[in-house]
């Protein structure tokens, strides 16, 4: 009995195996981030198929340094709180308009330095999730905006 169920599992990891050979697997270089960038990797593919996750709502998010109602933050430390009765994956994206800040959240996305040109986003799932702003510049205050469109 044992010796079937042995060739059964041996069957199905080839077929596998020849089925990720088939649909182009990695070639060995980079990581599943940059494969998905370039959609040659699975995790593009499952992406292209499930959809990108919608963007956090602007009234799920506590902005203690909110500069005005449209979502733009001004801020030297500030920490965010998004509240989700969802349970799928949202994304708090953030544009910097002025300075160089720092995002701290949890993983997936984790602490991560953005310059002021590129965008930070952060992954959000049920519950409440903080996220920590600090400001990079030495005299100046930051100012990002929160992009829900």
């Amino acid at each position: 009995m044992s010796l079937k169920v042995g060739i059964v599992v041996g069957v199905v990891i080839a077929v596998l195996f020849v089925g990720v050979l088939a649909l182009g697997g990695s070639d060995g270089e980079g990581s599943a981030a940059e494969e998905t960038e370039q959609d040659g990797g699975i995790l593009g593919r499952l992406r292209d198929r499930a959809g990108d996750p919608s963007l956090v709502a602007l009234d799920a998010v506590d902005r203690p340094c909110a500069a005005n109602t449209t979502g733009l933050l001004q801020f030297t430390g500030c920490t965010l709180t998004v509240t989700s009765d969802d349970s799928g994956i949202r994304i708090l994206k953030l544009s910097p308009v002025s300075g160089t800040f720092r995002v701290v959240a949890p993983a997936p996305e984790g602490d991560v330095e953005k310059p002021f040109e590129d965008d930070a986003s952060v992954a959000v799932g049920e519950g409440v999730t903080e996220v920590d702003l600090t400001c990079r510049e030495v005299i100046a205050t930051c100012q990002a905006q929160i992009v829900n469109s």
